[in-house]
């Protein structure tokens, strides 16, 4: 590609970023755009006029000096003064125009963004880039959107003001203004040359500085205090996180320094330039015999458009850096959903009679690797399955395809005969239930935390109260001053700290609330000591009841209240059956059971994370 080509594309696509980042700011507030575009011309006529004013002031104390008559000198005065009044009146008006836009963009902003996350299929999220995206997104979007649009009404004002020194400078001598704009380009091209270059630097960085966030994050971050404290930690993380900030400190500082040697040519070029046309006008007002007032006016405007000049540059060079950021924000916009199929999309068949995987295979997004491998099962309706294998053996994974939150790779998932990608996602999500291990601990209040689980029936508190009470969480939340209007987590005021399993129950709880036909228990107890787990057993039964259940458990105790259970290796079924006949049977599931069986007798405890 040639360098014109090349400056040509870079043209094409900052005049395609400006015309996006205008639709952003039109579908923010339009009438407010409007007004704020208005007011912002009318201000950037200030100082032409004011200049225009100052020139005939001047031309009237040198007559008043010779006449002794001072009330046209005091007209002029009176005249500035309620034009300065008057532009007063106009900055307040655009700087409240400017806040409320900055608002309504930011509402704009993060509306878009949490539809389009939203939107987003799980398995964009296996992509360390799309963190990085998304992380540029949550960083930037905001900021430099602001930035915009205080750089284009920067930009309105100086167009407007410029547009008034040329106005003044027809008569003079336009071609005093042509050059002075050509030796401002100079600083223009310095000026993106170092925007690009800051932000490549930006880029190649991002994911370590993602990492370095982290980091800190983690080192305040209230459940990981104990932790960090005892065994001192603090000074290892900070100096992995002041040496990264060194390093690029000495690198910025380089080029930082190359760009003061190279911006303070190309001033001294502008500067030389500059008074030589104030020369040239002076001589030019003697020659002519002009007044006072012209030379005052001439090179106050030469002054004025040179300011405005430069600063409509430094906005273009400040639009094209913020470009660069807001462009992540546009890609995530602009990212397109997986091309679905055209057939029709059905609703939950609340009927169906099984759960069918036929021939499944999955491989994760990225991997050659797969994670099941022709998996065949059916699960019949209101009955319940426990799901058993070593950690990496594919339960996990088999449950989000369960959950439609993978596609199979190849074969086929049947609900009631229909293939689950033809089901409606949000309508299919409305009829499970789930309770994870890693579950979310919200920094809601108690209510609010059940409540999630039905975000539907949200707002139903005896509904909380009963989900509670099932779930056995009632009795340590009535201890509870605040009971269930108390916030958790301990990072926000006035807030209480729950045990994990304490929190387990709360999470618990939502299963409750849940409405669903089917129904994920995903190590449901294994925060729970033994005492609570036993009294769960009973309260589970009552979940369980009338809905297709699928446990995950590595409590073998826990699997008595299954109907079947599945055997899962390296990906394929190998056993299935109830716990007696697999017990007879002798294999897998056998040898886990008397590995379980004799680590209690011998007193000691199953890691949970084993099998």
């Amino acid at each position: 590609m040639s360098v014109v080509s090349a400056k040509f594309k870079i043209c094409r696509d900052y005049c395609r970023l400006l015309g996006k980042v205008t639709v952003l700011l039109w579908g923010s507030s339009s009438a407010t755009l409007i007004c704020l575009f208005i007011f912002n011309l009318v201000a950037g006529l200030a100082v032409p006029v004011t200049t225009v004013i100052w020139k005939y002031f001047l031309d009237s104390v040198v007559v008043a000096l010779q006449s002794g008559n001072i009330s046209t000198p005091v007209l002029w005065i009176v005249i500035h003064m309620l034009y300065t009044q008057f532009n007063h009146v106009i900055y307040n008006i655009c700087k409240y125009f400017e806040s409320n836009q900055a608002d309504y963009m930011n509402k704009h902003i993060t509306e878009l963004t949490l539809d389009k996350v939203a939107e987003m299929e799980m398995a964009d999220f296996d992509d360390a880039e799309i963190f990085d995206h998304i992380q540029k997104v949550n960083n930037e979007s905001s900021q430099h959107s602001m930035n915009i649009l205080r750089t284009l009404i920067t930009f309105l004002q100086n167009v407007s003001s410029m547009a008034g020194a040329v106005v003044i400078f027809l008569n003079f001598g336009p071609i005093v203004l042509v050059v002075s704009f050509f030796a401002c380009l100079p600083s223009l091209l310095l000026n993106i040359k170092m925007s690009a270059k800051f932000y490549a630097i930006y880029t190649k960085r991002f994911e370590r500085l993602r990492l370095l966030g982290n980091l800190k994050s983690i080192l305040t971050t209230y459940e990981n205090i104990k932790e960090i404290k005892v065994n001192r930690l603090n000074p290892y993380f900070k100096k992995v996180i002041l040496s990264d900030f060194d390093n690029y400190l000495q690198e910025d500082k380089k080029i930082r320094r190359n760009f003061s040697i190279q911006s303070s040519i190309t001033n001294l070029l502008e500067n030389v330039i500059s008074y030589s046309f104030q020369i040239y006008i002076l001589i030019t007002v003697i020659s002519r015999k002009l007044t006072i007032g012209d030379l005052s006016l001439f090179v106050n405007t030469l002054s004025n458009f040179q300011n405005s000049l430069e600063s409509i540059l430094r906005s273009v060079s400040s639009l094209y850096e913020d470009g660069l950021y807001i462009q992540n924000l546009f890609s995530l916009l602009e990212k397109k959903r997986p091309e679905s199929s055209d057939t029709e999309q059905y609703p939950f068949p609340v009927n169906f009679e099984t759960i069918q995987f036929d021939h499944v295979y999955f491989k994760y997004p990225g991997s050659d690797e797969f994670v099941l491998k022709d998996v065949n099962l059916t699960l019949a309706v209101r009955k319940s399955y426990s799901i058993v294998g070593l950690n990496g053996s594919g339960k996990t994974t088999l449950i989000k395809l369960i959950l439609g939150l993978y596609q199979p790779t190849k074969g086929e998932i049947r609900l009631g005969g229909i293939p689950l990608q033809q089901i409606s996602s949000e309508n299919y999500r409305k009829h499970i239930g789930a309770i994870f291990q890693d579950f979310i601990k919200y920094p809601f209040t108690i209510e609010k935390n059940i409540a999630v689980g039905e975000i539907d029936d949200a707002d139903n508190f005896a509904r909380v109260q009963e989900a509670a009470r099932q779930a056995g969480a009632d009795r340590f939340i009535e201890q509870l001053p605040e009971q269930y209007n108390t916030r958790l987590n301990k990072e926000w005021s006035n807030a209480t700290q729950l045990s994990l399993g304490e929190w387990q129950k709360i999470a618990i709880s939502r299963a409750f609330m849940a409405d669903s036909s089917i129904l994920i228990l995903d190590e449901p107890t294994a925060s729970l000591d033994a005492s609570a787990e036993y009294e769960l057993f009973t309260k589970f039964k009552a979940l369980m009841a009338g809905k297709t259940t699928i446990l995950i458990t590595h409590r073998f105790s826990t699997i008595r209240l299954v109907d079947e259970i599945f055997v899962l290796k390296d990906g394929g079924i190998i056993e299935s059956g109830d716990h007696e006949s697999l017990l007879r049977y002798d294999g897998e599931y056998a040898r886990l059971y008397k590995f379980q069986v004799e680590m209690y007798n011998e007193g000691l405890f199953v890691h949970e994370g084993s099998y």
